[in-house]
Formats: C-alpha cells, structure tokens, sequence
C-alpha cells in the first residue's frame, strides 16, 4: 500500500510517498514552498472538481494565488481518462 503523508505548516507545504509494504520512502520534498490551504477528498472527481472550484475563485478575486491538484492512480473524468 501507498501512503501520501501531508505536513501542512503555517508557511509550507512538505509530502512524504511511502510505500508501506516495505516502509520505503518514495519521494518527499516541499511544495512551492507556501501552502495556505488543503484539501484531501475521497476521490479522483472530487479532487477535480474542488480544484475548478477553487481555481474560479481565485481567479474571479483576482487573487495571485494558484490551486494545484494532485492524486495517485487514474479515473475518467467528464469523458476523458485522467492521470
């Protein structure tokens, strides 16, 4: 099994992948290195459609500010397959 490990600080974002079948450490590092907010969903689509949601906000606040989605696996999503 595959474990996504999320350490959201105050003025950072750091991940650890793991693989928990042998407790190898897949990959690990900082995101962008400022986090604000997090989102964790059930799934891929849900995943998805905050990020759009998210995304429209920002935008329309003009906001300088990007969203990011990230997930592991694959799913269709509106018709299309996506990784």
């Amino acid at each position: 099994m595959i474990i996504l490990v999320v350490n959201a600080g105050s003025s950072s974002l750091k991940y650890q992948l793991l693989n928990m079948d042998n407790e190898e450490v897949i990959a690990k590092g900082k995101v962008g290195g400022k986090a604000r907010a997090m989102v964790i969903t059930s799934s891929i689509k849900r995943a998805i459609e905050y990020f759009k949601a998210i995304s429209k906000l920002l935008e329309e606040r003009k906001s300088p500010f990007k969203a990011i989605v990230a997930f592991s696996g694959s799913a269709e999503y509106e018709g299309k397959q996506v990784t």
